[in-house]
């Protein structure tokens, strides 16, 4: 659900991701360490490998007209880590297969939607970590988390992430690993690190025709519609990306700033328009070369816990709908930003606020966005017993009429083994960043074992 011709969409899509996008899909779950998965194995520091991962049968069924099942999913998660000879090492995999698009839905899911979602199978974490001169390496294709908000991905801009099924993944399987070299130091209360990335991972959108793909605007009136293959730029070093954070822990305060140069991980829209045969909009997704100046901030205050986030970014271009624009864009400089407060006002009820937000320097009125636009969500979480959770999470835009929804109910019936069953209610405007999915409502059911 991120596209370029609405900042609520990035903000949501990138910035809720966790809920689900975003403000989009980090996690439901790991927000408040409500995840039933075994805690995450620790490195092994006597040599040998320690094994780990989880499987999952997720369970989706679209009930707006026509009503589908949108996944019949099962998903295999498997990794290993351990150390040897002075190094650590991590190595994992996910593979889903999904019933949804093998053979069914001929007449819901084009082929290449099919295609593309009845197998995948994707690399996780797989690296190698080792020390010298005084400073902590990393190589190999790793998860590199810039952003403190959980769940908000505005400062989090190195992590591309997999948006086919909007935000409700949960956030570790929301982000997709790049191939990089970090490296870190640490000294007293300060904490430096560089990151070189060779060659990208960008967002994967999945194909036109899925539930959730960005389709850039709405069709113009006369004109037929179409979306060509993506077009990413060349796997080579000057497609690469890198970048800088230094960050400071003084009196409770975790504050980082840092720099960044890389490829758009998110595609924009580049609009062309054929006369003939008919007359035709052709946009093809497309990765700008931007560049990211940002910062982090927290602070626990007696059990609440204030967050924030802010990122200006040059070089990235927005869609607009008038077509006497040769490619449909314009480029501007945008400023992001995210607060976030976590707080327990009953022992039995945790709640997460949060708003977020994106100012453009240059704007047009063709744009299907303000100038300024803005949003908020909040999630609250209510125990019912010691292991059953309710949970009720709202997003809304304050510029515009539409939103998200979503209830749900996580039964942890062993420390290992988690259900959840919930609902995605979407309204709004089809010009909406979330409105545009109005009739993708859905229930769904997943049952997860961890190990």
């Amino acid at each position: 659900m991120k596209h370029k011709h609405t900042a609520l969409a990035m903000l949501v899509a990138c910035s809720l991701s966790g809920f689900g996008a975003g403000a989009a899909a980090q996690s439901r779950d790991s927000l408040f360490d409500d995840d039933a998965a075994a805690p995450a194995a620790e490195p092994a520091s006597g040599g040998g490998a320690r094994f780990f991962g989880s499987t999952e049968a997720g369970v989706a069924r679209s009930i707006d007209d026509p009503a589908h099942w949108s996944h019949l999913r099962w998903r295999n998660i498997v990794g290993a880590q351990g150390s040897g000879a002075g190094l650590k090492w991590k190595l994992g995999a996910r593979i889903d297969l999904d019933a949804a698009y093998a053979g069914r839905n001929q007449d819901i899911y084009p082929p290449a939607v099919r295609n593309d979602q009845k197998i995948d199978v994707e690399l996780k974490e797989n690296y190698v970590d080792a020390s010298a001169g005084g400073l902590e390496w990393r190589l190999g294709k790793q998860n590199i988390v810039w952003g403190e908000l959980v769940g908000i991905f505005v400062a989090d801009v190195v992590s591309p992430r997999d948006m086919r099924d909007f935000l409700r993944t949960d956030t570790e399987e929301v982000r997709r690993t790049q191939w990089a070299v970090r490296v870190e130091k640490f000294s007293g209360d300060w904490h430096g690190e560089l990151v070189w990335i060779p060659v990208q991972t960008y967002d994967n959108i999945g194909k036109p025709g899925a539930d959730f793909f960005p389709y850039p605007v709405p069709p113009t009136p006369g004109y037929a519609y179409d979306i060509a293959q993506e077009r990413r730029p060349e796997r080579d070093f000057a497609n690469g990306s890198f970048g800088g954070r230094i960050g400071v822990l003084k009196s409770g305060w975790d504050v980082a700033a840092f720099a960044y140069q890389s490829r758009d991980v998110n595609p924009t829209f580049e609009r062309s328009i054929v006369t003939s045969p008919v007359p035709t909009t052709i946009y093809t997704p497309v990765h700008d070369r931007i560049t990211q100046l940002g910062g982090t901030l927290s602070k626990d205050f007696s059990g609440i816990v204030f967050k924030g986030e802010g990122v200006w970014t040059s070089g990235r271009r927005f869609t607009l709908t008038r077509l006497d624009d040769d490619d449909g864009l314009r480029k501007s400089q945008s400023f992001d930003w995210a607060l976030g407060m976590d707080t327990t006002p009953l022992d039995a009820l945790r709640v997460n606020l949060q708003l977020f937000g994106r100012s453009l320097a240059s704007h047009d009125a063709s744009m299907l966005v303000d100038k300024n636009e803005t949003g908020g969500s909040i999630m609250g979480t209510y125990a019912l017993t010691g292991n059953l959770d309710a949970q009720l999470l709202w997003v809304t835009s304050f510029n515009r009429s539409e939103g998200w929804l979503a209830p749900v109910l996580i039964w942890r019936i062993t420390p290992n083994t988690r259900l959840r069953f919930g609902a995605d209610f979407f309204y709004g405007p089809q010009t909406g960043a979330i409105g545009r999915f109005d009739s993708k409502d859905r229930v769904y059911g997943e049952l997860r074992y961890s190990y």
